[in-house]
């Protein structure tokens, strides 16, 4: 999986002269437990997360807003794109 910037997103609709009508960026913020739960982490699967977030560097977690208080938590980002061809 990879996560495109916005920019890169514009970038890529705009190169096949897609014009853009209307853009948006949305955040919002979810637990970690939360994610974990929808994704159906097994116990592994949750201490191997666990393990990379504690051994990431503050540049990665700040990418993705990750917070360690009141929970675990980290923003999900999306983007609304509306264009014409």
């Amino acid at each position: 999986m990879q996560a495109l910037r916005p920019s890169r997103w514009r970038a890529l609709l705009e190169g096949c002269r897609v014009v853009l009508t209307f853009a948006e960026q949305v955040e919002s913020r979810q637990t970690m437990e939360a994610w974990l739960e929808l994704a159906g982490a097994d116990d592994a699967r949750r201490r191997a997360i666990a393990a990379t977030l504690c051994g990431a560097a503050r540049q990665a977690l700040e990418q993705i807003g990750y917070e360690e208080r009141p929970e675990p938590s980290f923003l999900k980002r999306w983007i609304v794109l509306v264009g014409r061809k």
